[in-house]
């Protein structure tokens, strides 16, 4: 099997330094299948992390200036220096040598010439959009379809574009009919949104399953608390972030949301647990916890809406600033490692996290 990324995929995860990226990659050797990024990926990621670079240094930067301008003593604050091009060059000698390591295949861009790519263009043939954007993404594919008459095994390409796909989910026809000229059917290629979507689907049910009687009683047998992990890693990808409340099934008025404390995971419960290898696991589990959130309301939305406790009613010339609480139930993938030093000492990765809302509470105070 191989397995193709896109490069949203890689830059969403931390630039490829995600425990979910590590992890895939990882296992990858376990249950023998390649990981892949095509050359036109690893450029464009590079130059995303570029610009991403640029943009915080900036961002610094300013900060600094406006702390500068609030001090009422002049001092010294310490500059901040980059060599931007040498981090860029140091990057890309690490996500090469990333998709490298175990010999993965080694995608070429794609040798067609430009009249063929703009005809794609000008037919909208897929990857290319109505509107003429895709020209990326049809460099993906075509470089895929240029190396799939080499190997046999199915290709999976995890991508969060909305591009190669109908909106089934599955393959677009345009792409099946590339497939097809090639000698190869549109079952070949399988598309996924996420790395979780992977793990799902073709990691979890490959691996031994341990504690399948007592799987709520898993983490006593392991000998391990991941309450605390999962309480930092939740208010860590929920902090400050703007949730829309369709998300957590909340009144439509809540036009701005944001997570302003979880005071405690009150329930945590091990759906799965599977064996990587010896004392490496990898757990599936739900954990509950009441959450409370600052929330932006229109005035004339303010006092109707039962859920909102009201902190600010002149915020601005339209909007409150309120305050509601709702019970979330987090569904988690965890990798939990174990050391060989016999003393018990583990470290837990979050792999994935997904909220949903328990419908049976919300209420303001």
């Amino acid at each position: 099997m191989y397995v193709v990324l896109d490069s949203n995929i890689i830059i969403s995860a931390n630039y490829g330094n995600s425990a979910m990226m590590q992890f895939c990659l990882s296992i990858s050797k376990v249950l023998d299948y390649s990981v892949i990024a095509p050359p036109i990926v690893i450029d464009e990621v590079v130059a995303k992390y570029r610009v991403k670079i640029e943009s915080e240094r900036d961002r610094i930067s300013q900060s600094r200036r406006n702390l500068s301008t609030l001090l009422r003593s002049p001092q010294s604050l310490p500059s901040l220096s980059i060599d931007i091009d040498q981090a860029v060059n140091e990057y890309r000698q690490h996500i090469e040598k990333t998709f490298s390591l175990r010999k993965w295949p080694r995608l070429r861009y794609p040798t067609l010439s430009h009249r063929e790519v703009v005809a794609r263009a000008v037919n909208r043939r897929r990857p290319f959009y109505e509107n003429g954007s895709g020209y990326r993404d049809t460099l993906i594919w075509l470089s895929i379809i240029q190396w799939m008459p080499a190997v046999d095994d199915q290709v999976i390409l995890i991508t969060s574009d909305k591009a190669f796909g109908e909106k089934d989910g599955t393959l677009h026809a345009d792409l099946a009919s590339d497939l097809g000229e090639i000698d190869r059917s549109e079952e070949d290629v399988v598309l996924l949104k996420s790395l979780p979507a992977f793990v799902k689907k073709y990691v979890r049910h490959r691996l031994k399953r341990v504690f399948v009687e007592n799987s709520s009683q898993a983490l006593g047998q392991l000998g391990i608390d991941i309450r605390s992990s999962i309480e930092a890693k939740v208010f860590e990808d929920y902090s400050g972030v703007e949730i829309h409340p369709e998300l957590l099934n909340l009144p439509s008025e809540f036009e701005t949301l944001y997570l302003d404390s979880i005071p405690q995971v009150s329930a945590v419960d091990v759906l799965d647990v599977r064996e990587v290898s010896h004392a490496h696991y990898l757990l599936q589990c739900h954990a509950d916890a009441d959450c409370a959130f600052d929330v932006f309301v229109h005035k004339s939305d303010a006092y109707t809406l039962s859920e909102l406790a009201i902190y600010d009613p002149d915020w601005n010339d339209h909007y409150v600033l309120g305050h509601t609480e709702c019970q979330l139930r987090f569904i988690l993938q965890l990798e939990v490692a174990f050391d060989n030093s016999g003393a018990g000492r583990h470290r837990v990765e979050v792999l994935s996290i997904e909220a949903v809302r328990l419908e049976s509470s919300s209420n303001g105070h």
